[in-house]
Formats: structure tokens, sequence, C-alpha cells
């Protein structure tokens, strides 16, 4: 069995002859593909680095560049595009984008030669063996040759795909040749490729993090492409013998190289990413595999797996009294998961709904390569219902509640791909699903879609129906926990969202009782939302995902406790009145209750208001949270000092971002305690302080042209 048949090989090959869109997507493959075409065999080999040279996706995580800095002009974190490397023009050397010199002053590329052993190679100022350059006054390393490994690393699986890819459009040799050389090549290092030992993150700041090539998460989706490389140019292999190697010598030691060390690496968590990601990259390595035992064994796993137990699993899922994801969790077999993971909505237990919108995605995929293999998830219902809370959830037809690690300030919506739904439907015909395809232009969204049927749903009005009931009325989603207040029609409408449900996972904040407000086309009280990252730091632990970001309550200066779901009190919708009640009073060990009530008021055509009373008992200080939008702003009733001239809320005396208030996560190489174990209010993060002092009613205001808050 081959991932694709003959008939989908010649239809899309038939596309690209007869169809403009699908011509312009083989162009851009092939014209990437040719640039491999020109490089010699044995510079393909030599290009691909040893398993033990370390790697990483960006510099230095904190302090960005030895001479430039960090901030908004420098190199911080994650944000890459201030590093330039071109490994073609120069493998070893990154060059800073601010001031244009590079790094390591020591030729990596001759200490790399010796087999990483000679080190009077390594000279000058920033020199790097690839574990990195460390400065006196720099808390972390800077991982020069480590970030151009990396980058090396997805050019070459790039190259891969568009060769693959070009030979299935194409059948031209040349592009499964140069195809063959890399996977060749590769299926000597990959077995022995492990992030836990061989990169940044693993070292610096999570020990044992694991991977392969790439960290954990992002390997499952390289995994299944390399696998699905395999497929597509082993056919050419008795045409093309590699070095001499005869065809059965070269087809075992690829398939056991690329494929046989994803299916070990899937089974033994080192490949593992949200859920449905490693389920999807198993299925592809197994059909590759093309052995009915793997793929038998893969139907199983992804099906029925249950129980597993790992030291991950056992270090992390508590520690001071914060619950980090159960990674094990996301193994389990969908016959469980459907019950276990899912929420009545069809939405994951992730609390984003970006992420969520990921499970929808992968899940797709996963029922129609089971669908291949003999087995039918589409008449489930739980699956069925999993394409419908997105537009539950959407506020305006342009916003979707920024919960936990999704969407911003500003917006984002999250939507289904339009190949998620194109499978759903041809594996459903659910007229939901159709209605909202219909709703998307008919063209190829992605190289798999070539080899598909695509097809074009009637019009339903029961689809349109239910579209129309699910994002115009106020709604409950009473077991993922969001409350949806919904009043207007046309540019008048205006929603309220209260989020109270369980958010104990990576991806989830501490806000419990967030509220939000969007209204005319914007969001009029907003949420931070996704923050600068979701990995191991300071920034998303002590402020993004504190509670002080949030518009809610925080008791006695700290983030709130725990992250268990709030309790329905009410929920009551009516003409002119949709209003929710919850009180959720485990929130912080110290509170008796801490209850929100929300309606939203329409008293005439242009005349909306919204109620927002919440009640806290027990603590000795309740700070009420809120945050605006862009616009002008002034106050009624108090007068506001004039900015504060230095520190921040947390003090006069605490600069921006500085952790004030717990001394062993200021040591920037803390031993042993995560960030994210941060119990604090985050205050040092609001600078620019005015304060004011009502002697009576008072109100402030937010305005923006014609739009305003009061």
């Amino acid at each position: 069995m081959n991932l694709l048949t003959s008939d989908q090989i010649t239809l899309a090959r038939q596309r690209v002859a007869e169809d403009t869109a699908a011509r312009k997507m083989a162009d851009s493959v092939c014209a990437e593909a040719t640039n491999w075409l020109e490089r010699d065999d044995e510079f393909i080999r030599d290009f691909l680095p040893e398993a033990g040279v370390p790697r990483t996706w960006t510099v230095n995580y904190t302090t960005g560049c030895p001479v430039h800095g960090s901030g908004p002009e420098g190199n911080r974190g994650y944000a890459q595009g201030g590093w330039r490397h071109d490994p073609f023009v120069d493998r070893w050397k990154v060059t800073c984008a601010i001031g244009g010199e590079t790094y390591p002053s020591n030729d990596f590329g001759a200490f790399y030669r010796t087999g990483m052993q000679d080190r009077s190679l390594l000279t000058g100022p920033h020199a790097d063996d690839g574990w990195g350059w460390q400065g006196k006054e720099t808390p972390y390393r800077h991982w020069f040759v480590a970030y151009c490994c990396e980058h090396i690393w997805q050019v070459v699986v790039s190259g891969l795909t568009s060769l693959s890819q070009a030979y299935l459009l194409t059948g031209e040799a040349k592009y499964a040749h140069k195809a063959l050389v890399i996977l060749d090549r590769l299926a000597e290092i990959y077995p022995d490729m492990d992030y836990s030992t061989q990169s940044m993150y693993a070292t610096e700041f999570s020990p044992g993090y694991d991977g392969k090539m790439f960290n954990l998460i992002s390997e499952t989706m390289n995994a299944a492409q390399l696998c699905k490389a395999v497929d597509a140019v082993r056919d050419a292999i008795p045409a093309d013998p590699i070095f001499a190697a005869t065809t059965e010598a070269t087809r075992a030691k690829i398939e056991r190289g690329i494929i046989g060390a994803s299916l070990d690496g899937i089974y033994g968590g080192r490949v593992r990413g949200n859920y449905g990601m490693h389920q999807e990259a198993l299925l592809f390595a197994a059909i590759a595999s093309g052995d009915q035992r793997e793929m038998d064994r893969a139907v199983a796993w992804v099906l029925d797996n249950t129980g597993e137990a790992t030291l991950l699993k056992e270090m992390l899922t508590s520690f001071d009294d914060y619950v980090f994801r159960d990674k094990s969790a996301h193994a389990e077999g969908l016959n469980f998961a459907l019950d276990n993971l899912i929420f009545r909505e069809g939405i994951g237990w992730e609390s984003s709904p970006s992420y969520n919108s990921g499970w929808v995605g992968h899940i797709a995929i996963i029922a129609r390569l089971l669908e291949k293999l003999g087995v039918q998830l589409w008449d489930r219902p739980k699956v069925r219902r999993m394409f419908r809370w997105a537009t539950e959830m959407s506020c305006l037809d342009k916003f979707s509640p920024a919960v936990g690690d999704a969407g911003g300030a500003l917006g984002g919506l999250t939507e289904f791909s339009t190949a998620a739904l194109r499978t759903a439907w041809m594996g459903t015909e659910d007229p939901f699903i159709g209605e909202l395809l219909r709703q998307r232009r008919e063209e190829f969204g992605s190289f798999e879609e070539l080899f598909e049927e695509l097809p074009s749903p009637e019009p339903s009005k029961e689809g349109a129906t239910e579209i129309k009931q699910l994002k115009d009325i106020p709604h409950l989603m009473g077991g993922y926990g969001l409350a949806l207040l919904r009043s207007g029609r046309g540019k008048e409408r205006c929603a309220l969202s209260l989020y109270y449900g369980r958010g104990a996972t990576e991806h989830g904040h501490f806000d419990r009782l967030n509220i939000e407000l969007f209204a005319y086309g914007q969001k009029i009280i907003p949420d931070h939302g996704y923050g600068e990252h979701a990995a191991e730091g300071d920034i998303p632990a002590v402020w993004t995902k504190n509670t002080l970001p949030h518009t809610t309550v925080v008791v006695d200066g700290r983030r709130q406790d725990t992250q268990g779901p709030g309790r329905l009190v009410l929920f009551k919708a009516g003409p002119g009145l949709s209003l929710v009640e919850v009180d959720a009073p485990d929130t912080y060990h110290s509170t008796a209750e801490y209850r929100r009530t929300v309606a939203l008021i329409e008293m005439g055509p242009d005349a909306r208001y919204a109620l927002d009373l919440f009640r806290t008992a027990g603590g000795d200080r309740h700070d009420y949270s809120m945050h605006g939008f862009e616009g002008d702003f002034h106050t009624t009733g108090v007068s506001l000092s004039d900015p504060q001239a230095k520190g921040t809320l947390a003090g006069e005396d605490v600069p921006q971002g500085a952790i004030y208030d717990d001394d062993g996560l200021v040591d920037p190489l803390r031993k042993g305690r995560s960030y994210y174990t941060y119990r604090g209010g985050g205050y040092s993060y609001l600078y620019d302080v005015r304060r004011g002092h009502p002697d009576g009613p008072w109100s402030a205001s937010w305005r923006d042209g014609e739009v305003g808050l009061q």
C-alpha cells in the first residue's frame, strides 16, 4: 500500500497540464527542486551535518546579540528575524541583521572536519564549538553554530520535500535521484538524532526535552514529511541504485533509517505533539512502511492506546500547585480521547481555540488515513461536533475570544482550514460542514489537494440555519466553560464573552472569569491573547499567562492559585437582555466567593450597556484589572497624577519586567524551578503609572472616532 494511488498521481498530473492554479503550484515546487539538481551528489551528502552537531531555533533565548543586545531592535529570543543565515553562502556563520557582523569568530567548518576535537581551532572573541559561546556578563550561551545547524536541516527537508513532490508531478527521474541522495545520507544520520542531548533547549532550559532532528512537537510534522518523501520516490530506486548499492539494500537502508526511526520515535515518546499530530505522523509512517503488521499496530495505537506513564509525566504534571500538561494524555487512543479529552461541544481540553483548531485539522487527516485502512470515524457524533465549535464561539464574524494562548489584543478568528472542511465533507456530507465549505474559494489550498477530488456541496437551508443559530444568538458552551452574550444586528452587533473553563494545560492562562467585549467591528475590551511564546521563559510565565493582564480580579497581588473551572449559577437570554453568572471560589485558596455576573442590555437601536458585577469574599486586597482598546483615554470624577517618573506599579525601585516577589526565580540559571511556578502578581510589567483617589462616582472613557467605551 502507498500513500497515493496511481489514479491519484494521474489526476494530479492531468490537473497540472490543464489547470492554471495547479500549474502555478507545480512550477513553484519544481523551481525549488531545481536548486538541488544543480548540486553535486557528494556536495549534498557532505552538506548534511552529523547528528551530534547541536541544534536550536534561536541564537540566544534572552539577551540577544552579543553586541546589540535584545529589545525592539535587538535579537531577543524568538525574534529570529534579527539573524541572517544562508547555508549555501557561509554554512556555519550567522549574521546580525542590526550591525552586519558575523558569528562565531572561529572557523567552525574546520573544527567540524576534525570530528569537533581540535580545540586549537576555537579562536577569536566569540568562538563556538557547537555548544555555544558565553560571555562573562551573559547568563545564557549564544548558540551560533546550533542555529546554523537547525536552519541547514530546515533547508534540507524543504529541498527533499520539493524534490519528491516534483517527481510525483512530473515523473522525471532527475528529481527522484537527488531526493534519494538526501534520503540515503539521512538514513545514516536520523536514527542517532536526539534533541534531548543535542539541543540548546534541553541543555539550558528544559533538561530531557525530547525530539529528534527538531523539538518533539515540530518533529511530528518533520517525521511525517520524511516518510511521505520516502513513499513518493521509492519506486525510482530500481532504476537508480545509489552509490552502486543494490535495490534491496538501498530500500532497506532508507526504510529502516527513516520510516523505522520515525516509528520508534513516536512509540517511544520522542516525537510527540499536540493531540493528533503524532497520531497522524504514525499513520503516515506505517502506511509508508508497506508492512501490514506495522499498519495494524499503528491503527491499534491510534484507537486504543491508554495508560501511558512516563518519567516526564511523573515529574512535571504537578509542581507547586501548577498543573503542567500531561503529555501522556496526548497519546490516548481516539476511542477514549473523544470522551475524555474533548468537551461535549467538540473542542479539546487545551483551552486555547487556536491549538484546539489544530486537533480538528489533524483528526480530519487521521480519519481519512484510517478510512484507507478500513476504519470509519466519520459516523461518530463527537467527530462531527468538532467542526461546529469555532462557529459557535465566533463574535461579529471577525473574532474568537482569546482564551489562553490564542489570538491577540487586536483580533484573531479561529477557523478550520479548507482542506479539513473538504475532508470532513467527503466523509460525512454533513450540511453544516458543506455550508462552511461553500463559503471558501474553490481552489487548491495545498499540494495534497492536487491529488484529491474537490467536492462542491449544494446550498443547504438546514446547514445555513444552523450556522446562523450558532453565530447570532446568546450561547452557552457549558462543557468548555464559555458564555457568549450577543445583541444587535448587522453593524450594530455586539458580543461579550465570559470564560470560566478548565485551564490546567500548557496553553491555558490563569484567567478565570475573564471577559472580552466586541462591538462595532472591533475589540472594545480586549485580551492580550498569545504571548511572546509558549515555551519556558519569564515573560509568558510572569506576565502573559498571569492573572493581571486579563480583565478579572486579582486577590492579594498574586496570580490565581488554581485553574479549575467555575460553577455556572445562571444563564438567561431573552429580547434585549442576556445574562450569565458564574462562581469560582476555588480560584484562590483564600476566597469563599469569587463570583461574576455580566449582562448585555439593549436599551435601543444604538444604546447598549454591559453590566459587570464582581463579588469577592476573602483575601485582604482585591484589584479589578481591566483593559481598554487603543484610543483617547480620559476620566471623569477623578484626577490622575502625572505618570510615575521611574519604576513600575510594583514600586519606583522595581524596573520593568523584574521578578520582585519571588527570589527563587531571580537567578536566571535557577536550578530545578520553572518560571511557570511563579505565583506573584507581575505588577512590574505596568509602567508610566498614574494614580487617582475619587471622592465619589467616577468613570473612565476610551474613544476612537465614533467608537467609544465608558
